[in-house]
Parts: C-alpha cells; structure tokens; sequence
C-alpha cells in the first residue's frame, strides 16, 4: 500500500481564501460554522477545494477527553484509539484523515460563483 503524503494545494497553483462564518452556513447546509473545525478554501481556475481540519479548540477537546473516554468506556483498542483520537486530529494533514470537497464550475455553478462572491481574498 503507498503511503500518504499531503501536498498543499497551494503548492499546485491554487490560491487560498477565506470566508465568513454567515458566508459558510449560507452556501452549505451539511458543513456548519463549528469552533471545533476551520475550513481551508483554495481557488484555481474551474475548481475551489474545501478542506475541514480541526481547529486547535477541537485538537484540546479530543485530547482531554481521550484519558476521560479510558476512564469511562475502558477500551479495549487502547493504541488504535490513542491514534484517531489525539494523533490525527494534531496532524490530520500528516495522516490524511480530514473531509475534502472539490466543487467544479461545471457541476455546481451556483455554489461556485457564491464561494467566490463572500471571498476575503
């Protein structure tokens, strides 16, 4: 099995932006505001990526609660469940466990053209 490795997207050209948090629950109704997460938007040309990482509020959460979670349900799976709860949640990027959403112009125009109308570039 090949390894993952992320590459940035803006090592491949795109250009990164930002948008507001009543821009995020207006265009897309499954992907809330949510001060757990941070969302990475990148643009080029007919694609913008939408990338959710866990902001360092959510990294403390998972890392706090990972000793109270031992405390309570006793896991069995001790290592594995150290792994997704602490170590890819610091570095999700690093491990590859993060939603990503490519919206084309072609497929979703709509979504697209608000995308780039509420950016803060």
């Amino acid at each position: 099995m090949e390894e993952y490795k992320y590459i940035c997207p803006t090592e491949q050209g795109y250009t990164q932006f930002k948008i507001g948090r009543r821009d995020q629950n207006r265009i897309f109704s499954r992907w809330k505001w949510n001060p757990l997460y941070k969302y990475e938007y990148y643009h080029k040309g007919s694609e913008i990526i939408v990338q959710k990482i866990p902001s360092i509020l959510g990294c403390i959460f998972c890392t706090i609660g990972f000793p109270l979670l031992l405390l309570v349900v006793r896991v069995s799976d001790i290592k594995r469940t150290f792994r997704v709860m602490v170590l890819e949640m610091w570095q999700c990027k690093r491990y590859g466990v993060f939603p990503k959403e490519i919206i084309h112009k072609e497929k979703r125009p709509q979504i697209f053209q608000e995308l780039l109308d509420a950016s803060k570039m």
